[in-house]
């Protein structure tokens, strides 16, 4: 049993970062964003082409990708489409979001590297390599993967806990109206959560093409996942999202293994 767990967390944490995603922009702009997964793939392709058709380390493209790229995109994505869906009902927003899920994987294809990738490379350059912890063996990868999540839970906790900004993210969570009266800008806490939104969809891509695979197959996999954690808090709750995507991260692990033992 014990050599499904490390597998099951990596997978759970990435999932836990993911579905975070999701609940930060659906709280805050009422838009449940089904192209979450699209852009992750995206990303995960530009963070590919860096560090193999440019050649770039890995922290400096995790850095560009995720504190760059990621939140112009989730910018772009709110007020060039996502804005002007608001209030219209679930029905137009989720409908341009599965066409983002279609067409945000096949232009970054098209841009960035030809075919499906089987073996990405990770943050690291020996991200492959084996490290003893607890009598398993646990890739740097992995490592990475489970630290990333590790550190996203505190930070949000910290973010929307501790911080000016995160009572403002709370105040919007709640009732829009009531926050707006308050004097918190609905729309700019929306960009806000869009764009940590998708910086925290970017790092799940990355954290995940190395442990899996660069295909779009495992991105949508990706997707159901966190949605069905984020549903587990309501969409409204990181840390039962976290707590779901850990345990379905768990629960996937264990059943495959005994599918296939």
């Amino acid at each position: 049993m014990g050599v499904y767990i490390v597998p099951g967390l990596v997978i759970g944490s990435v999932w836990a970062i993911f579905g975070a995603g999701l609940v930060l922009t659906y709280s805050t702009s009422g838009v449940l964003n089904l192209a979450y997964g699209g852009m992750a793939f995206s990303i995960a392709e530009i963070f590919y082409y860096l560090r193999v058709s440019v050649g770039m380390e890995g922290w400096i493209a995790l850095a560009i990708c995720v504190l760059g790229i990621s939140p112009l995109l989730g910018i772009a994505l709110w007020f060039g489409m996502f804005r002007r869906l608001v209030g219209t009902g679930l029905v137009p927003p989720l409908i341009a979001s599965i066409g983002l899920a279609i067409g945000l994987p096949a232009l970054a294809t098209t841009l960035f590297q030809p075919g499906q990738v089987f073996i990405a490379p990770g943050i690291a350059n020996n991200g492959a390599a084996i490290k003893r912890f607890i009598g398993m063996g646990v890739t740097v990868n992995q490592i990475y993967a489970i630290a990333a999540a590790v550190t996203i839970a505190l930070a949000l906790f910290f973010l929307l806990r501790l911080t000016t900004l995160g009572l403002l993210l709370r105040a919007v969570f709640d009732n829009r109206a009531v926050a707006a009266l308050a004097g918190a800008s609905p729309g700019r806490m929306s960009t806000v959560s869009w764009a940590l939104g998708a910086a925290l969809a970017g790092l799940s891509g990355i954290l995940l093409a190395p442990v899996l695979q660069l295909s779009s197959g495992v991105f949508i996999e990706l997707t159901v996942a966190s949605l069905a954690a984020a549903l587990v808090g309501g969409l409204v709750s990181v840390p039962l999202t976290f707590a779901s995507a850990i345990g379905l991260g768990l629960l996937s692990s264990i059943l495959a293994g005994v599918n296939t033992g």
